[in-house]
């Protein structure tokens, strides 16, 4: 009993948890009574929230119609009156209230937890599924920052990229550029245009070289020329381009 107990309120946890959670705790298998009973805990709060709200709203227009010299010449009804219209908007006014906002957010997300639990693998808790998302999206984004300056260390400062006939590196291509950054959009396959001239890109390669990182691009030319999809545009010096 105490591990289906932790198992509910493990469900409420974001859904790509539960499989870690499995290992110790039914999460995933008590979605649906987890989001049932977020539904029942709603409503249970809902109805007591709202009955000691109206039982204090009622008591202050009582008072206020009591403590008026205007409303006690107007007799019952004036007080009959007001008490009615306080009736109707205390179903609103409710709903602004912590409690009231309590209350529609546990009812609401565990009912679109018990339909996702129903005819999907179900969902943890809205708002702790949106804090573990953007959590990740920092985390991601700080280790793709620390990732990218340690990189820069290894390049160095940005200097041109250098090219050199492939024999003179040792690798079997007709042209090589060397670069100090890595290029978007030029991945193996990518056609590299160049005035007339046209380069297929082969097995990119890293090396360290004069104590720098450099990424290798290696050039085969192009001669049966068909539809590219992916095409570079790249000014190549005239010397290695010359037939």
């Amino acid at each position: 009993m105490i591990r289906a107990a932790v198992g509910v309120l493990a469900a409420l946890l974001p859904a790509r948890w539960w499989p870690w959670l499995d290992q110790y705790v039914p999460a995933t298998r008590l979605a649906l009574a987890s989001s049932i009973l977020t539904v029942i805990a709603g409503g249970m709060t809902g109805i007591a929230g709202f009955v000691a709200f109206a039982q204090r709203q009622a008591s202050a227009i009582n008072d206020a119609v009591l403590n008026s010299p205007a409303a006690a010449a107007a007799g019952d009804d004036l007080s009959t009156l007001t008490l009615q219209g306080v009736s109707a908007l205390s179903v609103l006014a409710f709903f602004l209230t912590p409690t009231g906002i309590a209350a529609a957010y546990f009812t609401l997300s565990g009912l679109t937890r018990a339909l996702s639990a129903t005819i999907a693998d179900g969902s943890g808790d809205p708002i702790l599924t949106a804090i573990d998302a953007v959590a990740r999206r920092f985390g991601h984004g700080v280790t793709t920052t620390r990732r990218r300056r340690s990189r820069e260390t290894l390049e160095g400062a940005v200097v041109p990229d250098q090219v050199f006939r492939g024999a003179h590196l040792g690798i079997d291509a007709d042209l090589v550029i060397v670069c100090a950054r890595r290029k978007g959009g030029w991945d193996q396959g990518t056609i590299v245009h160049s005035g007339e001239m046209w380069y297929r890109v082969g097995a990119i390669e890293e090396r360290t070289m004069r104590g720098f990182l450099r990424t290798l691009y290696p050039l085969r030319e192009v001669k049966d020329h068909g539809v590219f999809r992916r095409q570079v545009e790249y000014d190549i010096p005239a010397r290695f381009t010359e037939r």
